[in-house]
């Protein structure tokens, strides 16, 4: 599990109305990217964190990197994987 959050507590950090999170959540659990368990929170699938790091690596590289470490980074990459 790569995160775990509210979708009120991701409001509240983006510092918007929390129903402008709700349909991109339900978007996002819909396509299976994320999973949400009641009184727990959300969380990211597999498919998700792929998608994510994808991300992460072609378009935030250097921020990514920045951030984790390049060393961290590759490991998350190399476990993650890439075939999405």
């Amino acid at each position: 599990m790569l995160v775990a959050v509210t979708r009120g507590k991701l409001a509240e950090y983006l510092q918007i109305p929390h129903y402008y999170v709700l349909p991109y959540s339900a978007m996002m659990e819909k396509e299976g990217m994320i999973a949400r368990v009641e009184r727990v929170g959300i969380s990211t699938t597999e498919k998700g964190n792929k998608k994510l790091f994808k991300l992460m690596a072609t378009r935030f590289l250097k921020e990514s990197k920045a951030i984790l470490g390049a060393a961290l980074f590759e490991e998350l990459w190399r476990r993650v994987g890439t075939d999405s």
